[in-house]
């Protein structure tokens, strides 16, 4: 909920995401949400996003469509019983996908940005998660394959702009190598 007062903050100690979501907030002066693919739809040039906690509401379509669940992982990783998960399927709109690498390599920092669609949903989101169903811009197979040849971990930035210039300025700044897909 620190979200809403516009205070970016990010579960499982993600650093680089943590930085990434920042300087898209910055730039798109909007909340900004962390997924991880849950699955891909080559055909129809589609993914599923999911990640469970820290949602922004204002990232809902509507109020109705949110939901706050339990959730075990504060359990099983902090030792302790509590904790609650936002569950929610993001509004559709434009988004920019991000990330800034927390792997440097030859003591160089690299991000990938690309741009997709959000989608609705066919059937509503459940399981306590927050899901983004996108339909990307480029070819998701090129996406998956400069995710995964550059050595991207496993955490996405959605932002609901498209940043590419902006994003692709900050990396020029800070003397960080882009792939823009």
């Amino acid at each position: 909920m620190l979200a809403e007062d516009g205070i970016v903050c990010l579960s499982e100690a993600d650093i680089s995401s943590t930085i990434t979501s920042l300087i898209m907030r910055l730039l798109a002066g909007s909340d900004t949400w962390v997924g991880e693919i849950e699955s891909v739809n080559l055909e129809t040039n589609t993914a599923t996003l999911l990640h469970n906690c820290e949602a922004p509401f204002s990232l809902a379509e509507t109020s109705n469509e949110i939901t706050l669940t339990n959730t075990s992982f504060v359990e099983q990783f902090g030792k302790t019983v509590g904790g609650v998960n936002v569950q929610l399927a993001l509004k559709p709109g434009k988004v920019t996908i991000a990330k800034i690498s927390g792997l440097p390599i030859g003591d160089r920092l690299k991000a990938m940005i690309t741009t997709a669609e959000v989608f609705r949903p066919q059937a509503p989101t459940s399981g306590g998660l927050t899901r983004a169903h996108v339909r990307f811009d480029s070819p998701l197979k090129e996406v998956l394959k400069s995710w995964i040849e550059e050595g991207f971990e496993h955490h996405a930035v959605i932002v609901y702009s498209d940043l590419t210039e902006e994003f692709s300025a900050v990396c020029d700044i800070l003397d960080i190598d882009k792939i823009v897909v």
